[in-house]
């Protein structure tokens, strides 16, 4: 399949540096700009959800599998996740011993 890449536009923050970095290594391209689309580069839903876990381990914001459908390029998802406050991890669950049988 043919991919589609928008002229080149090199990110404008951080977050966009980031999402551009991860969309680059979960998609096997190589320097993606802030315009780019996830899905006219051939992201699944699959390929979100490497992203979004990736993304959620780096920047700590909460991103959700249609966040990155409805906003996919590196801008405007950013714009997005912008707006929102990093979520905070609970307490670590206790690990649960084997029973023996």
């Amino acid at each position: 399949a043919r991919r589609v890449r928008a002229p080149f536009r090199e990110p404008g923050n951080d977050l966009e540096r980031t999402i551009a970095e991860l969309w680059s290594e979960v998609l096997g391209e190589e320097r993606l700009g802030a315009d780019d689309s996830f899905l006219d580069l051939g992201g699944t839903s699959l390929h979100a959800g490497r992203v979004l876990s990736r993304l959620r381990e780096r920047t700590g914001l909460p991103v959700s599998l249609q966040d990155i459908f409805f906003f996919p390029t590196p801008a405007g998802l950013a714009r997005l996740l912008g707006s929102r406050e990093p979520v905070q991890s609970g307490p670590a669950l206790p690990k649960i011993g084997r029973r023996s049988r």
